[in-house]
């Protein structure tokens, strides 16, 4: 399916490194005679929100805020995204980050934050013209990854803005299958509630067999879903 399990993103979590707490004269004392670590560092403070040493990083060097890192090819401003700083997003963006930037499945900071459910970065990320309608290279919109992380919350905000919920991935899943597949009720009864099509089926003889000719209940995972859309395709 493409989806993100084996996405380099999930060693992302900020559960480690504290925010914004830190100290940045004692980050560039740690980092005063390995200037490669401190350019490396901008990143890792953004991943983990701290917004005093991503300001001292971006005031005290001159490199492109724009460049990837090397380890996960993201931006600072994927790494913010991801970590559901607003504070830090919103200095980074007025510092002149692209919020158009692609990593390398072609993500957005917008999918990387509809993928961690950082749903204050997400509002700010729209409201500052990041597109709700971007695919990356496996067709997903943000919709898709709120739908395969179970936020609800999320995928509601999403679709207010005017994100598709009949948009097809490169394998013809919509955000209704792949719910169906990964998470709660919930999300699913959302997405039937906001207009999916219950009868969607995933292209026939797509690579990914598995999920070839499929309808939303063929994947769902639990009696319960099977339920509500069964219920949904009866009213249909």
């Amino acid at each position: 399916m493409g989806m993100p399990p084996c996405n380099r993103i999930l060693n992302c979590s900020p559960d480690v490194i504290p925010g914004s707490n830190s100290n940045p004269e004692l980050f560039a004392e740690r980092h005063k005679d390995m200037p490669y670590q401190l350019f490396t560092n901008i990143f890792d403070a953004a991943r983990y929100g701290s917004v005093n040493e991503v300001k001292y990083c971006v005031e005290k060097s001159d490199f492109d805020i724009n460049l990837f890192d090397d380890e996960d090819i993201l931006t600072p401003l994927h790494h913010a995204a991801i970590s559901n700083s607003v504070e830090v997003v919103q200095f980074l963006i007025s510092q002149g980050s692209n919020i158009h930037a692609r990593n390398f499945d072609d993500d957005t900071p917008l999918h990387l934050a509809a993928y961690t459910n950082s749903v204050e970065v997400i509002k700010y990320l729209i409201s500052q013209g990041s597109s709700i309608h971007a695919e990356n290279k496996h067709g997903h919109t943000p919709l898709h990854m709120a739908a395969y992380r179970n936020s609800v919350e999320v995928v509601e905000h999403l679709i207010s803005q005017g994100s598709s919920v009949l948009v097809a991935d490169k394998v013809g899943l919509t955000p209704l299958h792949i719910a169906a597949f990964n998470n709660s009720v919930d999300v699913v009864k959302v997405l039937i509630l906001r207009g999916s099509d219950v009868f969607a089926k995933s292209f026939d003889g797509c690579m990914l067999f598995i999920f070839s000719n499929l309808t939303p209940l063929d994947l769902a995972d639990t009696d319960e879903k099977k339920q509500v859309l069964c219920e949904a395709m009866q009213r249909t």
